[in-house]
C-alpha cells in the first residue's frame, strides 16, 4: 500500500504546476522500475531507508539505493521524504 501521506503528497505537487505519478518498487521487478524512472525528470522517494531489506530478495536495498545515486549523477533530482 501507500503511505498515508503520499496521495497528499502528490496532490501538492499537481496542485503547485507539476505532474506527478504515483510508481511502486517491486522488489522483483528492479529492471522495469529502473526503464521506468529513467522517464522522470526528479522522484520523490517515499521508502523508508532499510525498508527493502526485509522480506526482500537479499541485495534489493542495495540496487535501489545505486539506482537512486546513478539518477543523481545524471543531474536528476531525488528527495527522500
Amino acid at each position: 500500500g501507500h503511505r498515508i501521506d503520499t496521495i497528499p503528497i502528490a496532490n501538492g505537487v499537481i496542485k503547485a504546476g507539476g505532474a506527478c505519478d504515483i510508481i511502486k518498487y517491486k522488489h522483483d521487478q528492479h529492471e522495469e522500475f529502473t526503464a521506468l524512472v529513467e522517464q522522470y525528470n526528479a522522484l520523490i522517494v517515499r521508502i523508508n531507508p532499510g525498508q527493502l531489506s526485509q522480506n526482500t530478495s537479499p541485495g534489493t536495498q542495495q540496487r535501489f539505493d545505486e539506482l537512486m545515486q546513478a539518477q543523481m549523477r545524471k543531474g536528476k533530482l531525488v528527495w527522500s521524504s
